[in-house]
């Protein structure tokens, strides 16, 4: 029987009148007909507002029949596991979809406690979870290894969401749940990609540094010491021309040399400054920091008390990172001033570059775009492949913040004293002095021959031998005891820094006089802490070689 039953109401309808008559006559026996006839009326209106009411209370009741069954079918269709259980985890309603993700039937999976699906480790995870809803009205989520009953494991999430009752009941948890196995699959697929885009990242950035290796090698190596080798024979020929109109040819030629030289210089820094190579990053960074002013860009330098004895891989990459920061604050910032400090925690090495310029938005920064536009991204990118991380912050008109941190530092002894580097004063030719035995030591037979060239018009010097490497030229020292050692800085075997370390302890009679093509702070500083007693260029050696071996042997005595 339902409320659309017409008869139902037809029938009830004629009972509520007889029964309402038969009350008014027993209440009011002498009840006038105009007065019975209004009350008869008054109940029709009744009666009709008892209708519009059963009338909106069957629509309501329509309409929470079709959202149960809305519901169900959603219920029994979605993809998702739902199962209800009490305050023990016992299942007692579970949807089709989750019998199939847990490969159970109706009667294997209720009144079972659901944390028998879960694998033994995760089981008292879940309970944690449950009483965690339960006390605290959340909406709590975890993954966890279920088990189905053919033994089959397989990872879930797990959502547990409380279910009040506004009757009295107990509350219940409907646990929400769906198999993440091919996720998981996707993020190991995603996982193992990105470690190899990481190593293939690692061997490009790594190629592009031996291939600016390689290409300043053959600079240094070849360009630079030809460009050298022809500077010291046109100083020669200058001499023997002196009164020639060829020596005004020479002359020019001359500069269009030292020019060349200069921008050989530059390049080879740009691609792998030799301080970096040959000194380490700090006193590389010191060196960076002179560099940038003439760019306009003044940078201060702040480094720690020890050396931080970082690697070369480590040490090339901080190094570029920092030069590519300090030139985005050039031409980026409109700053004329920055930062560079610094500092270690350990084995953990850091360094903020920062800036007083107009900066950019937090928003910015936080855009793939913005940092692509500004290299930052390809920072970022190297640090993270490296094992380290890159930072950046900025707002308008404060400045901008990096900060690059890598694992891998190993404090070493301090730093050498910085000895000053000496001025070579012309003293003219000393021929009349006693000769002076000289090796020379360069890694290019060209080289040696221009310098054996330039050193034999003097009469005083007698060259004794040459030697390629350091190694060698220690040999020959303990044969030959030569007064003057002439000594390039950068060779194979052994270099001569190492070399003059060698010399100045076992043969301290002898003088040792560094040569170089890039005679920096940082190649003095490490020569004359090796015990060395002056460094001068291979171009200036046409003019100032002679006269360093000359005042070297006077100090000596």
């Amino acid at each position: 029987m339902t409320y659309q039953s017409s008869h139902y109401l037809e029938e009830l309808r004629t009972r509520a009148k007889a029964r309402l008559h038969r009350m008014v006559l027993q209440a009011v026996p002498d009840l006038s007909r105009h007065a019975i006839q209004k009350l008869v009326e008054e109940l029709n209106v009744r009666e009709v507002e008892l209708e519009m009411q059963c009338d909106e209370l069957q629509k309501a009741h329509d309409e929470i029949q079709d959202s149960r069954n809305r519901y169900r079918e959603l219920y029994e269709s979605i993809p998702i596991g739902f199962a209800t259980i009490d305050e023990k985890g016992t299942v007692y309603d579970i949807n089709p979809a989750g019998l199939a993700i847990l490969g159970s039937e109706l009667g294997q999976a209720l009144r079972r406690g659901f944390h028998s699906f879960l694998a033994e480790h995760d089981s008292h995870r879940f309970i944690l979870l449950c009483r965690k809803a339960l006390q605290h009205h959340e909406h709590l989520a975890e993954e966890y290894w279920l088990v189905r009953p053919s033994g089959s494991v397989f990872p879930a999430r797990v959502q547990a969401i409380l279910v009040e009752s506004d009757t009295g009941m107990p509350a219940q948890i409907r646990i929400a749940f769906k198999d993440i196995t091919d996720r998981k699959k996707a993020e190991e697929t995603s996982r193992r990609h990105e470690v190899q885009l990481e190593a293939l990242t690692a061997k490009l950035f790594s190629a592009q540094e031996e291939e600016r290796k390689r290409l300043a090698t053959d600079l240094h190596d070849h360009l630079q010491q030809m460009l050298v080798i022809v500077k010291l024979k046109l100083a020669q020929g200058k001499r023997l021309a002196e009164s020639s109109p060829v020596s005004t040819v020479m002359t020019d030629v001359d500069l269009i040399i030292n020019d060349a030289l200069a921008y050989t210089r530059t390049l080879l820094a740009d691609l792998s400054p030799p301080v970096l190579r040959d000194h380490g990053l700090e006193a590389a960074l010191v060196w960076l920091a002179r560099q940038m002013k003439t760019y306009g860009l003044d940078v201060t330098v702040s480094l720690p008390d020890k050396p931080v004895g970082l690697d070369e891989a480590r040490s090339i990459l901080l190094f570029q990172c920092v030069r590519e920061l300090l030139m985005n604050t050039r031409k980026h910032s409109e700053a004329t001033e920055a930062a560079v400090v610094m500092d270690h925690q350990g084995d953990v090495l850091r360094i903020e570059v920062s800036d007083r310029g107009k900066g950019f938005t937090p928003t910015d920064v936080a855009t793939s775009e913005t940092l692509s536009q500004f290299g930052l991204f390809s920072i970022r990118e190297r640090m993270r492949t490296a094992g380290g991380s890159f930072e950046v912050s900025s707002s308008p008109n404060h400045g901008t913040k990096s900060v690059l941190m890598i694992k891998g530092c190993q404090q070493q002894n301090e730093f050498p004293e910085e000895e000053a580097l000496s001025v070579v004063e012309t003293t003219g030719r000393m021929s009349d002095k006693e000769p002076i035995s000289v090796l020379l030591v360069d890694d290019h037979a060209m080289m040696r021959q221009g310098l054996r060239t330039v050193l034999e018009t003097y009469p005083d010097i007698t060259i004794l031998g040459e030697a390629a490497n350091g190694k060698d030229a220690l040999l020959m020292i303990e044969q030959l005891r030569p007064k003057v050692v002439v000594m390039d800085i950068n060779m194979p075997v052994m270099n001569g820094v190492e070399a003059t370390q060698h010399i100045t302890k076992r043969f301290p009679e002898t003088t040792v006089i560094g040569l170089s093509v890039n005679a920096g702070s940082e190649s003095t500083k490490a020569m004359m802490s090796a015990g060395a007693t002056i460094l001068i260029t291979k171009e200036a050696a046409v003019d100032k070689l002679y006269d360093s071996i000359r005042m070297a042997i006077s100090r000596s005595r």
